[in-house]
């Protein structure tokens, strides 16, 4: 996960400008060590928020 620009590609699908702000995902999943899909999502940073909520409670019940 990081904070990136698009590529000119993606901004022309998504429009927007090249240098607008994006949360990029990128992700690989493997099948006995061979790669299955190769994934790379990409948030437009002014049409999209990341949020999280963490507890102290949640994490002590899970031993941790």
């Amino acid at each position: 996960i990081e904070a990136s620009h698009p590529t000119r590609a993606e901004a022309r699908w998504l429009g927007i400008p090249a240098d607008a702000p994006c949360l990029v995902i990128q992700r690989r999943t493997e099948s006995k060590g061979a790669p299955v899909t190769s994934v790379r999502m990409v948030y437009p940073g002014s049409r999209h928020a990341l949020e999280g909520a963490f507890s102290a409670d949640a994490s002590e019940r899970r031993g941790r």
